[in-house]
């Protein structure tokens, strides 16, 4: 800093002179320490991540929230003690003012376009130049900022620790607890233990539902599917409209357990996420002697897994730390530029390719002694759209430009390609052959639920109340691909009404002599974010559709 900047940094004060002696007794020399203590360098950063935390503290953990609250507020620390370097001869409060103004600088108000975007930038330096220019309205102006940031801390923090949720939650999770006992024992089975390979394609609708909707025949994929080996259900529906529940009961070989009533209009997705981190069916296996890959997405409950003994995945951040990267004016430059270093499209379409990678790698390594199940979240061909077929990864004005149908067709065709490599890698390696089971969770959004399906991750959709979508929406959102490759197993099909809760019930029923029998094929909806456990059972609904459209194509 300017030797100029140095002198009216250190300038003289007009007024009472700062700090307690200003005061006689207790009280007054209480507020005057209060008033020069500059807590805004604290309290500051530390309000974005409360603002942020109360607005999804029904989805983001508590340790999470801490966590980066720790992190952003270190973060800032530090650029006070970089501007202590430009400012050496400055009071220490009019370093902390300075880094303030910084911090206020690099915030953009959660949701503003570009042009309010570089309006509270230029504020703030505005700000800051008065700050520069008129020394002795340094005090107030840092004891202002310090009230505003209590109220801004203070408010939201109220909020959350009166929501509902912590009152809620030990509800929820008893109630989990009770409705996904321990797995029974495996039975006494003669054969090798085969690799276990699940692919979850998220978003992936039937190819029925694709023919109808995006007019895109997916025979061919199906095709070389079934040539391989595979088995595909041709009418299989999701158990769940959503990826948290479908995923949950999928993976605990059973549906959600019924709450009661007081509980049941929740928002807390929490107890959801907790049981994708430790499932039935993973806790089974590494009693069986497996060994737990885990490929991962942006997505915090499938980011990264606790239990897992190795886990893939590339610079994806915690939830709440992405979002605060969002709104900073970091983020809105790198979504502005499209950096691909910092850019969340670029990362998630790199991400992706990744993990198909690994995969392969995975499959063409020398043969190990110990089995593995391998779990791997994709989140193709799920929005944003961020690749096209041939896995370039497009711009967001390419993706504008292309439309919604090719965009979703394309990542469909992207997908297509990279599984049916990943699957002749695996079928190759030597050794017993392995179990592969490739579904998604749930459907496309319908267009008209949902929302900006390419510049964003996490905010593509819209929150309707699923008792009332109509019924071909619904099936459109409820059609899923499903097909297994289950070698020496005796099962010669799958029902066409095949649903995912069923999956590892026929996998461990078939070769770990799991005694467990199928469940009935159900669908359920909950009505919206506000009722998560309120479900309504659509099974009916779905089937009298496909039954209509078989009797018109008769």
């Amino acid at each position: 800093m300017s030797d100029k900047i140095a002198a009216q940094l250190h300038g003289p004060r007009k007024g009472r002179p700062a700090g307690p002696t200003a005061h006689t007794g207790l009280w007054p020399g209480a507020i005057g320490w209060w008033r020069d203590l500059p807590a805004h360098v604290l309290l500051l950063p530390a309000a974005l991540i409360v603002h942020l935390f109360w607005l999804n503290h029904h989805r983001i953990a508590l340790g999470q929230f801490l966590f980066t609250l720790a992190g952003i507020v270190a973060g800032y620390l530090a650029v006070r003690e970089v501007l202590r370097w430009f400012l050496p001869s400055a009071p220490w409060r009019d370093q902390a003012l300075a880094a303030s103004f910084l911090v206020m600088g690099m915030r953009t108000p959660l949701g503003f376009a570009r042009v309010q975007d570089s309006v509270w930038v230029l504020l703030c330096l505005i700000a800051f130049g008065v700050f520069i220019a008129r020394p002795a309205l340094r005090r107030q102006t840092a004891f202002a900022l310090t009230c505003l940031a209590t109220l801004a801390v203070a408010l939201p923090a109220a909020s959350i620790a009166a929501s509902p949720v912590w009152r809620q939650r030990p509800t929820l999770r008893a109630q989990f607890e009770a409705g996904y006992p321990p797995l029974p024992a495996a039975g006494d089975s003669n054969r090798p233990s085969p690799d276990l390979y699940y692919l979850v394609l998220d978003r992936y609708a039937r190819a029925d539902q694709l023919l109808a909707r995006y007019d895109f025949d997916n025979a061919a994929f199906l095709d070389r599917l079934r040539s391989s080996g595979f088995l595909v259900a041709d009418g299989a529906y999701a158990n769940y409209p959503r990826t948290a529940h479908s995923l949950v009961s999928t993976l605990n070989l059973d549906y959600l357990p019924s709450m009661p009533e007081r509980v049941s209009a929740s928002s807390d997705w929490m107890p959801i996420y907790e049981h994708l981190d430790d499932t039935r069916l993973a806790s089974f296996l590494r009693e069986s002697g497996y060994e737990f890959h885990f490929l991962g997405t942006w997505w915090d409950p499938t980011r990264t897994n606790t239990h897992a003994d190795r886990s893939y995945n590339r610079r994806a951040l915690p939830g709440l730390l992405r979002l605060a990267f969002d709104t900073s004016l970091v983020g809105a430059l790198a979504r502005r530029f499209e950096d691909s270093t910092f850019n969340e499209r670029r990362l998630q379409c790199e991400r992706e390719k990744f993990k198909f990678r690994v995969l392969q790698d995975m499959a063409r390594a020398e043969g190990a002694d110990t089995p593995k199940f391998v779990f791997a979240h994709f989140l193709v061909p799920h929005p944003p759209f961020v690749v096209d077929a041939a896995g370039r990864c497009l711009s967001v004005a390419d993706a504008m430009s292309r439309g919604r149908r090719l965009n979703y067709i394309e990542q469909i065709a992207f997908a297509n390609d990279r599984v049916l490599s990943v699957v002749e890698a695996i079928l190759a390696r030597p050794g017993p052959p392995p179990i592969i089971v490739i579904q998604s969770d749930e459907g496309p959004w319908p267009a008209s639920l949902a929302r900006d399906e390419v510049t964003v991750l996490g905010r593509d959709v819209t929150d309707p109340d699923w008792t009332k979508v109509a019924p071909a929406l619904l099936r459109e959102k409820m059609a899923i691909l499903s097909a297994m490759y289950l070698p020496g197993s005796g099962v010669d099909g799958l029902a066409p009404s095949f649903t995912p809760v069923n999956t590892f019930r026929v996998v461990l029923r078939e070769y770990f002599g799991v005694p467990l029998d199928d469940l009935p094929n159900r669908s359920f909806v909950f009505q919206d974010d506000s009722h998560l456990y309120e479900f309504h059972e659509v099974t009916d609904v779905l089937h009298a559709g496909d039954r209509s459209r078989s009797t018109e194509e008769r």
